[in-house]
Formats: C-alpha cells, sequence, structure tokens
C-alpha cells in the first residue's frame, strides 16, 4: 500500500468502522459458513436462549487485535487508535447486556 493511501486511510473514523464492522463480519461468515442451512433469525434466537450471543460476538472482536496490530506495523497510528476505541464500545456492549 503506497504511503499517500495510507495516510488517507490513518483516521480516527476509519479505525472506528473497521473496529466496528470486522467482529459483525467474522460472525456472519462464521454463520455462512456453518450454519448457512438454518435462517439467520432462528439461528440469533437460538443464540439468545443459550445466552451466548455476546460471548460469541466478544470472540469475533478477537479480529480487531490482528488490525490493530496491522495498522501499528502499517504506521497507521490513528486507525489503530480508532479501532481501540471500537473495542472499547463493544467491550461496555457487553458489559452493560451482561448486567441486565
Amino acid at each position: 500500500m503506497g504511503r499517500g493511501r495510507r495516510k488517507k486511510l490513518d483516521k480516527l473514523s476509519a479505525g472506528i468502522l473497521v473496529g466496528i464492522s470486522a467482529p459483525l463480519a467474522i460472525f456472519m461468515v462464521i454463520y455462512a459458513i456453518r450454519y448457512a442451512d438454518v435462517p439467520l433469525g432462528d439461528y440469533l434466537v437460538q443464540l439468545w436462549k443459550l445466552h451466548i450471543t455476546f460471548k460469541i460476538l466478544s470472540l469475533c472482536g478477537f479480529a480487531n487485535l490482528l488490525i490493530f496490530f496491522l495498522y501499528l506495523k502499517l504506521q497507521m497510528e490513528k486507525a489503530a487508535k480508532g479501532v481501540i476505541m471500537a473495542t472499547l464500545v463493544y467491550a461496555l456492549l457487553f458489559l452493560l447486556f451482561e448486567i441486565i
């Protein structure tokens, strides 16, 4: 990736967007590969009934760790901060839902 393009993508907002969408994308890829025969609504209801929805989503959040380190290696510190912020938002949401 060229230095100019990296500079364009090195934004806090880009990191937040990637940090929020990556775990959801991984969740959907896992669903599509493993449980494609089950309707998505039924799948989500089953996860909710088993009380494992947030546990699975939090495991998908580990993708943010890889993205964070990739951004650091590419010297995209602002985007890396955005990924950390998105991960903290996920953590707060999970904490709130566990309390409720």
